[in-house]
């Protein structure tokens, strides 16, 4: 197994209500991704309009984004973070200098806190580390 993939199976762990995970380069060449049942579901043109929303975040949540084919609301983002909010469930996305991690979770509200920092910690030691 991959580093990478040991990296997203301890952030999967971490916070039990991600159910599909991936790393991705900034200009959304996937590096990892998780795997079998809880594939993450997503073409080459999907993650390379999806990584370009870093470029300019702060207009995201005027026409939200698409991700695994679905459109997500995105209510909140801030500096390199993203929020795509779905009925029960969304995702998290954080940016660092090289990758972007993205978390798909599902469940309502009591979970979305446990994700963000789960998600903020992994992709805060991936910076810490100059990735």
């Amino acid at each position: 197994m991959s580093a990478w993939l040991v990296y997203l199976k301890t952030m999967m762990e971490m916070a039990p209500a991600i159910k599909r995970a991936a790393v991705i380069s900034t200009d959304g060449e996937v590096w990892a991704s998780s795997q079998g049942d809880n594939g993450f579901r997503v073409n080459n043109d999907e993650l390379i309009k999806f990584a370009s929303l870093f470029n300019d975040i702060e207009n995201v949540s005027s026409h939200g984004a698409d991700l695994e084919a679905v459109h997500y609301v995105v209510p909140k983002v801030e500096n390199n973070l993203m929020f795509g909010k779905r009925p029960n469930g969304g995702f998290f996305a954080s940016k660092a200098q090289l990758v972007i991690l993205i978390a798909v979770f599902d469940g309502e509200n009591q979970v979305v806190d446990d994700v963000r920092k789960v998600v903020e910690r992994m992709a805060q030691n991936l910076i810490d580390v100059g990735f």
